[in-house]
């Protein structure tokens, strides 16, 4: 059958193909290099491009010669090379910023940077335990009250010289009590009695704890640069211990008070 015989055969006519060498090809050579059609199974390593992803194991691939992993999915271990569905990807991606944010929202902040030298950190223990003295020490009755409580005529939650370590008489604790003196000395609510605008306790204890957790807040975070690592003009250790020494007019007009009641 010649080519011009091909034309001839009708167009569905199913055409068969030999499945064997024919005799008269059998003594032709194989070409060299094709001893076998496995190629996968005669490569070698070093013909191997690094970079493709088939060279390691998923859910990893290599660029500059770094290997990194690849997120993994419900599905199973995503291709770096595999496209997704823009929407898909935005949806994901927005995913991704909201778990961070999440991740972020529950870590706390360390109140002072960390390279705070241990002679700051020790004027800063100084400073609150000469503010302590001042606002948190037992009046002649007693009792050592906030400002909030001093200028009310409340039962007192711990009889005179019987509230336990770190707590005064009112039951607000010391923290408390420099935390309301801090707020007022920055013109948050007032602190001597007969203010106009005072700091509840249940508006003021919420939100000390919600600084201490979200940002690790502490007594004195209000009164330093972060930057010079200086304290504000008349906020350093020195100034409250002559204060705590001498006694302040708001230390006195508040013992005055108090043991009034």
């Amino acid at each position: 059958m010649g080519w011009s015989d091909m034309s001839m055969l009708p167009e569905d006519a199913e055409t068969s193909y030999p499945t064997t060498v024919p005799p008269h090809f059998s003594g032709l050579q194989t070409p060299s290099g094709y001893e076998s059609t496995d190629l996968a199974r005669n490569t070698s390593p070093e013909s191997l491009d690094t970079n493709s992803s088939s060279c390691y194991p998923p859910g990893q691939y290599v660029v500059g010669g770094r290997t990194y992993r690849t997120p993994s999915s419900s599905s199973g271990s995503r291709s770096p090379y595999q496209r997704e569905d823009p929407e898909t990807e935005i949806r994901r991606l927005r995913k991704k910023v909201k778990d961070l944010e999440a991740i972020v929202a529950t870590t706390p902040v360390a109140s002072a940077p960390a390279n705070v030298s241990p002679a700051f950190r020790q004027s800063w223990k100084r400073r609150t335990e000469a503010r302590e003295k001042m606002y948190c020490s037992l009046n002649r009755a007693g009792n050592a009250l906030c400002a909030w409580h001093d200028s009310r005529r409340e039962r007192r939650k711990y009889p005179p010289r019987n509230a336990p370590p770190g707590v005064l008489n009112c039951g607000c604790t010391h923290e408390e009590a420099l935390f309301e003196e801090s707020l007022a000395r920055h013109a948050v609510g007032g602190y001597l009695p007969g203010a106009s605008v005072r700091m509840d306790p249940e508006l003021r204890g919420p939100l000390l704890r919600l600084l201490q957790k979200r940002y690790g807040y502490k007594d004195g975070d209000f009164d330093y640069d972060p930057q010079t690592m200086q304290w504000h003009d008349d906020q350093d250790p020195e100034s409250w211990e002559r204060q705590a020494h001498s006694g302040s007019s708001v230390r006195t007009r508040r013992a005055d008070h108090s043991e009034r009641h």
